[in-house]
């Protein structure tokens, strides 16, 4: 009596979950519905729900329907059409790590601003991360573990004893802590 019991609930189980399975819609877009370039290197949803696709030539611009292609070439601010990684800052705005700086998008103008000076170019920025006080973390592959103070405007370079300059992923893991993923 036992056995039969407990092979019901375990059929009554497995019923249930076939039963209450999702099922998935998936819609492609390609180069021809206004992709800018088919490799995607970071997606990143807005505030508002819009998503942003960093591709090697462009940073797109999805709201459901069309895509907003953006590239250095028509982008004042944006430093660079090939967009390694993204980030979305505790205040809202969002972070673009580019083959040529960090480039910060401001949600409430809707204005992209390069936040590293001119002699500081050709820095790829290949992961970032935004902690609850503003400050911005970045991994370089010219300097490494780099932080960005958005109040004072400075940045500071080559933090700790690292193992390798190029860092593959950042993330926030408490307001004090910050987990690094080195290449080695």
């Amino acid at each position: 009596m036992n056995k039969r019991l407990s092979t019901f609930v375990i059929l009554i189980a497995i019923a249930s979950n076939v039963l209450s399975q999702v099922s998935y819609r998936f819609n492609n877009f390609t180069i021809r519905d206004g992709l800018s370039q088919s490799t995607i290197t970071s997606i990143i949803q807005d505030r508002i729900g819009t998503l942003w696709i960093g591709t090697q030539d462009g940073l797109n611009r999805f709201d459901g329907q069309q895509f907003d292609v953006y590239t250095a070439d028509n982008t004042k601010g944006l430093s660079s059409s090939y967009i390694y990684s993204s980030a979305k800052l505790h205040n809202g705005n969002l972070c673009f790590g580019t083959s040529d700086g960090l480039v910060l998008f401001s949600a409430i103008t809707e204005t992209f601003s390069s936040i590293l000076s001119e002699e500081e170019n050709n820095i790829a920025v290949e992961s970032i991360t935004g902690m609850s006080d503003g400050t911005i973390w970045f991994g370089s592959t010219k300097y490494g573990l780099t932080s960005y103070n958005p109040a004072s405007k400075k940045i500071g370079y080559n933090y700790g004893n690292k193992q390798s300059n190029r860092i593959h992923y950042l993330k926030d893991v408490s307001e004090s802590k910050l987990l690094v993923s080195f290449e080695d």
